[in-house]
């Protein structure tokens, strides 16, 4: 279930793409306006992800780093497994990663899996579902505390 501050941000974005329509078209239809709705999660994960690509383009920014440090610390990760995973989630094939760190395609593969493993997934997509979009990671966080 989404937080208010989620469904805030959901319509946000929503307006976002009604105030960028161009004024001398006719109204948006109600037609419209329900299909927008039906694909409100679309929308924020589309938003979500444009976010996090924006953020691994400057894996230094303050806001992924504060967030991946936080994830990291949560399931405990080595900090070569946290090189890894952001090298992955460039984009990096598992070569390329062996390549730059000078280590063997196993060593790689083993801490992807190690990763993987701690995280409770089984693929990048799924670690970035749970832990970098608003339906993910904050969530489990906000059941944990209710749970406290």
């Amino acid at each position: 279930m989404r937080s208010k501050g989620q469904e805030n941000e959901v319509d946000t974005y929503i307006g976002s793409l009604l105030l960028l329509r161009e004024s001398h078209k006719s109204p948006i239809s109600q037609e419209t306006i329900d299909l927008i709705e039906r694909l409100r999660m679309f929308f924020v994960y589309v938003f979500s992800d444009f976010v996090l690509r924006t953020n691994l383009s400057n894996p230094g920014g303050e806001l992924f780093q504060h967030a991946l440090d936080h994830v990291a610390g949560d399931i405990g990760l080595t900090w070569r497994e946290q090189q890894i995973l952001i090298l992955e989630m460039e984009g990096r094939s598992y070569q390329e990663i062996a390549d730059m760190l000078y280590v063997s395609l196993n060593t790689v593969q083993s801490h992807i899996r190690s990763v993987y493993r701690k995280a409770g997934v089984g693929k990048l997509s799924e670690f970035f579902a749970k832990y970098f979009t608003p339906r993910g990671y904050f969530t489990e966080e906000s059941k944990k505390k209710n749970k406290e």
